[in-house]
């Protein structure tokens, strides 16, 4: 019998999560596109194996969720982390952010998304996020842009120091609040510390090229209250909608489901009224 040992195995293949040493920038109208030839964009079969192509890839994508993420934060839309509804990023503890307004801002209008269960947080589409579409039409941040201009600002209320305490009150006009679901990242690395979806668990390092993925722990890798696209959904309209320390209780509610989130939400939104009905069967 013969066996092959690990430091005879191809090596896993290695790309830093860095635009420029892959090769790629960002326009400023937000296309990512080859640094040498700007008339290009992302081609994922770089080369003729899979597992590089692979690596490659979520190296590329690690840019892309960059950038989209600095961007939304200059429109004060920044990560809270469930389950613990906290704006800091747990040191070592099974979290999966979502993407909320900033708390402390009650608008009358609140903008609910909820993604579909295989795409990373505020992306809708890495296709077109990639293409010619760019990062504002494959991604929340031109969707944001576009509710802005439609609602055009609004009176909202503030937090305000009191003698008692703190109360509401009445502040300059703001935008709507925009609240974004995360039913696609909900796989959790101990090692990496950062929730993440199957895809990007696929291409986590491993000991060599041939070495098979990790194995998914049914507990240990998922977040409590968190850990299938439902239970997400189902704590987020709990433990976030219903807390007047998010949205304000007067708030109008606005809905919108990406493809299978939008199953969910009706699902959930069913047997939420059927638990509720007051009427016999």
């Amino acid at each position: 019998m013969f066996r092959r040992r690990l430091e005879g195995l191809p090596k896993d293949p290695v790309f830093d999560a860095d635009l420029t040493k892959l090769g790629f920038k960002c326009t400023p109208s937000g296309q990512f596109v080859k640094i040498n030839e700007p008339e290009k964009f992302f081609d994922f079969f770089f080369t003729d194996n899979a597992r590089w192509n692979e690596v490659r890839k979520e190296a590329f994508h690690a840019c892309v969720r960059r950038e989209l993420y600095q961007r939304l934060a200059t429109a004060n839309i920044r990560p809270l982390y469930l389950p613990q509804l906290s704006l800091e990023r747990p040191v070592q503890e099974p979290h999966v952010p979502i993407l909320v307004s900033t708390p402390g801002v009650f608008p009358k209008h609140v903008v609910v998304i909820v993604n579909e269960h295989i795409q990373d947080l505020a992306i809708w589409s890495y296709r077109i996020l990639c293409r010619q579409g760019g990062i504002n039409d494959g991604s929340a941040v031109g969707f944001v842009d576009h509710l802005r201009s439609v609602f055009k600002g609004e009176e909202v209320l503030v937090d305000s120091p009191t003698s008692t305490g703190t109360s509401k009150t009445p502040n300059a006009r703001s935008d709507p609040g925009v609240i974004i679901l995360n039913p696609g990242q909900l796989l959790y690395s101990h090692k990496f510390n950062r929730a993440l979806t199957y895809a990007s668990w696929q291409a986590f390092p491993r000991e060599s090229a041939v070495h098979e993925t990790p194995r998914i722990h049914p507990e240990h890798n998922t977040v409590p209250g968190n850990r299938k696209s439902e239970e997400h959904i189902k704590f987020v309209f709990d433990k976030v909608l219903n807390n007047a320390k998010y949205v304000d209780p007067e708030a109008q509610l606005y809905i919108l489901g990406i493809a299978d989130g939008g199953d969910s939400v009706v699902e959930l939104l069913n047997a939420e009224c059927k638990r509720t009905s007051t009427f016999a069967a």
